[in-house]
C-alpha cells in the first residue's frame, strides 16, 4: 500500500499525507494549511422573503396578462385588417362597375339616339352660318 507504513510484525500505520506544492524551480515544498477547513455538515438555504415572493408571483402575473391582451389585441388588428380588405375589394369591384356603365352611356351613338328620341333634336344637313360682328 503506498498510503501506508509496514513494519516487520505485519503491522501497518497510515502515512500522514504530505502536501506537495512545485514551485516555479520546480523544488517541492510542503505546507501547512493556512485556514481551518470547513467541516461538511447540512448547508442551510436562504430563506425568501415573503415580499420578494410576492412582488415575483405578481410580475409572473403581469407579463403574462400583458403577453395575452396582446394576442387579443393583435388577433382582433387581423380580423379588422380582414374585413377592411373584403371591403376595398367590394369597392373597388362596384367602381370599375361605375366605369364600364358610364363608359357605355358616354358613347356618341347613344347621346344622338337620346337627342332624337326624347328631345326631337336631328342633325343638321348644312353647315351654320357663321357671322362676324365688328367691334
Amino acid at each position: 500500500m503506498a498510503n501506508s507504513i509496514s513494519i516487520s510484525h505485519g503491522q501497518t500505520f497510515p502515512r500522514e499525507p504530505q502536501e506537495r506544492r512545485l514551485i516555479f524551480n520546480g523544488e517541492t515544498v510542503a505546507s501547512k494549511p493556512k485556514a481551518s477547513q470547513r467541516v461538511n455538515g447540512q448547508v442551510s438555504r436562504r430563506r425568501l422573503s415573503p415580499m420578494l415572493m410576492i412582488v415575483s408571483v405578481l410580475s409572473v402575473a403581469l407579463v403574462s396578462v400583458m403577453f395575452i391582451w396582446n394576442t387579443i389585441t393583435v388577433n382582433k388588428l387581423a380580423g379588422d385588417l380582414n374585413k377592411m380588405q373584403i371591403e376595398y375589394q367590394n369597392i373597388v369591384g362596384k367602381n370599375e362597375l361605375l366605369k364600364a356603365e358610364v363608359n357605355q352611356k358616354s358613347t356618341p351613338e347613344r347621346i344622338q339616339k337620346l337627342a332624337y328620341e326624347q328631345l326631337g333634336l336631328t342633325v343638321r344637313k348644312e353647315q351654320p352660318v357663321m357671322f362676324e360682328l365688328e367691334k
